[in-house]
């Protein structure tokens, strides 16, 4: 089962004196990180490096329960995903799919895997649309 929390660490302070809150999730024994919008100041964290803002709190709170949530409804498919599967996963799932991007990506694969006939039929069908 994988975990989802809020961390901050000492050592990321950017020169600005703040501090990122950063979302760790841990799966099969691994941590993967994503970064959030919120930048945080001493006067804002606990001696342990916890959020003491209750703004802020409340804020990166709802976060990590919409991820939790994300995560609970992936129910037994969980078990297939790598950690870093399962970040990319809870990062991207509201990103919009940009279509044409995604065919582009699958033509330059098609044609690195040495298929160069089917790339080419795809490349012809894209100009037609």
């Amino acid at each position: 089962m994988a975990t989802i929390s809020a961390k901050i660490y000492k050592h990321h302070k950017k020169a600005d004196g703040t501090y990122n809150v950063k979302v760790c999730i841990f799966h099969k024994g691994q941590r993967r990180y994503i970064n959030t919008n919120h930048y945080l100041v001493g006067k804002q964290l606990t001696s342990k490096f916890k959020i003491k803002d209750r703004f802020i709190a409340d804020l990166v709170e709802s976060e990590l329960i919409d991820y939790r949530r994300t995560v609970s409804e992936l129910g037994n498919k969980l078990s297939s995903f790598s950690a870093g599967a399962l970040r990319d996963y809870i990062r991207d799932k509201d990103a919009d799919i940009d279509f044409i991007a995604f065919c582009n990506e699958h033509i330059q694969k098609t044609k690195l895997e040495g298929r160069e006939g089917t790339a080419h039929n795809q490349v012809e069908s894209k100009i037609v649309l």
